[in-house]
C-alpha cells in the first residue's frame, strides 16, 4: 500500500492544508519498500490539484495530524482513506501506523 503524510523539519506537519512538502511512503506488511518526497505550494493549490499527485503517484492512505472538514471530505470522496490524529517525528509516527498503534 501507498501512503502519503505531510512533513517539515523531520516530523508530521500539523497542518495538512499547509503542507508544502509530503513523504510517499509503499509500505508491505511491517516494512517500507520505498519512500520519496515531493512539494506543493499551499498557496496555489486547491484541493483538487493536491489530491491528483496522490492519485497519480497510487497513494491509498493519507496520514495526517489535523485537517479540515472539506479537505478531509474531497480526499475520502477520491477514494482515499484518510488517517488523523498522527504526530511526532515521522520516522516514529510511520512505524506506528504499520505496526497497528496510529495516536501518540
Amino acid at each position: 500500500m501507498k501512503a502519503a503524510l505531510p512533513v517539515k523539519m523531520g516530523r508530521v506537519d500539523k497542518y495538512f492544508e499547509r503542507a508544502k512538502t509530503f513523504l510517499i511512503l509503499e509500505v508491505e506488511g511491517h516494512t517500507i519498500k520505498n519512500k520519496h518526497f515531493f512539494s506543493v505550494n499551499p498557496h496555489q493549490s486547491n484541493h483538487g490539484q493536491l489530491i491528483k499527485p496522490f492519485q497519480n503517484t497510487g497513494v491509498k492512505l493519507i496520514i495526517v495530524d489535523k485537517i479540515s472538514a472539506k479537505a478531509n471530505q474531497a480526499l475520502k470522496e477520491s477514494g482515499f482513506q484518510v488517517i488523523t490524529g498522527v504526530r511526532g517525528p515521522v520516522t516514529e509516527a510511520v512505524q506506528r501506523i504499520i505496526h497497528g498503534r496510529r495516536l501518540s
